[in-house]
């Protein structure tokens, strides 16, 4: 309820314990750096990836570059296309994600689509999702209260909008002032983008079309 968002808020602060401060720590110490996806438009697994990096961080595995090319390529054909969070969100809990050591970053070459690489991405396997099953990917959505108590507890949300053409990853539900909050974003731009490559959403364009965790 909303009547404990500033209560949680609060306690993630006094702990250090939200995902934006797991990220600055997860690289053995040191801040885990943002993805890029280099221009191209796979933004809606790179939000994912950047999720199943934020996991293992929290769950205190060693930080791994995961690649957000492999399965963009592997879903798509390897063609340079859009896509949805859901979509990519599906594919990597049958398949996980590989490491950048068996696919070159941002590379869309059929080359790396190897039996090594396969076993690799098994390595990075999530189990678990928090979506609505009874619609396609493109339709699926959570409501503010929904997002809002997966951040307060630490599960990464993957948020597609309509109105930036672009999919991200949320890190933490912010208070921006007293009454106003919005999603702490980690974008797949490289850490020149904003604060370390991360920014707050506000008002209306805080407001997803997709939405999955």
């Amino acid at each position: 309820p909303r009547s404990e968002w500033d209560a949680r808020f609060e306690e993630q602060e006094a702990l250090q314990s939200s995902l934006e401060h797991v990220r600055m720590r997860g690289n053995y110490g040191k801040m885990i750096p943002s993805l890029d996806q280099n221009g191209q438009g796979f933004c809606w697994n790179y939000s994912v990836t950047g999720a199943v990096t934020m996991l293992r961080a929290l769950a205190n595995l060693p930080y791994v570059r995961l690649s957000g090319h492999a399965n963009a390529c592997l879903i798509k054909d390897f063609r340079d296309e859009g896509g949805w969070g859901a979509l990519a969100a599906d594919f990597v809990m049958k398949n996980g994600c590989p490491s950048t050591k068996v696919w070159i970053e941002k590379s869309m070459s059929r080359s790396n689509n190897t039996p090594e690489m396969r076993a690799n991405a098994l390595e990075h396997l999530v189990t678990e999702d928090w979506s609505d099953q009874n619609v396609a990917p493109y339709d699926r959505s959570l409501t503010e209260e929904q997002r809002a108590t997966l951040l307060f507890n630490n599960i990464p949300l993957i948020g597609d909008y309509n109105w930036w053409g672009h999919s991200i990853m949320e890190l933490r539900w912010y208070r921006i002032e007293r009454g106003s909050w919005g999603p702490k974003i980690l974008n797949s731009w490289t850490d020149g983008w904003e604060d370390n490559g991360m920014s707050t959403l506000r008002g209306s364009k805080a407001q997803s079309d997709g939405a999955v965790a």
